[in-house]
């Protein structure tokens, strides 16, 4: 959140439920085939305590490439930290 700003969070949160995502409150435990976490280089600490949970961490881009192709590409789409 500290990249993208309040105004482009709502932006980006009214997109994910529209497209049939759910936003979690918290961190996931444990990584699932179903769940993956949106984030950016600016969250190292995050970003590290996800992917030692299992979590899987995605760019942002994910989002909106995900939907004007209609599908996730995943791997493309791994944030680089």
């Amino acid at each position: 959140m500290k990249e993208i700003g309040l105004y482009n969070f709502c932006f980006i949160l009214d997109i994910i439920e529209s497209a049939g995502g759910r936003w979690l409150k918290a961190m996931p435990k444990a990584g699932r085939e179903d769940t993956f976490v949106v984030s950016c280089a600016v969250d190292k600490v995050a970003v590290a305590a996800a992917r030692k949970k299992g979590v899987r961490v995605l760019d942002k881009e994910i989002i909106l490439t995900g939907l004007l192709r209609r599908d996730l590409d995943f791997k493309s789409h791994e944030l680089k930290v």
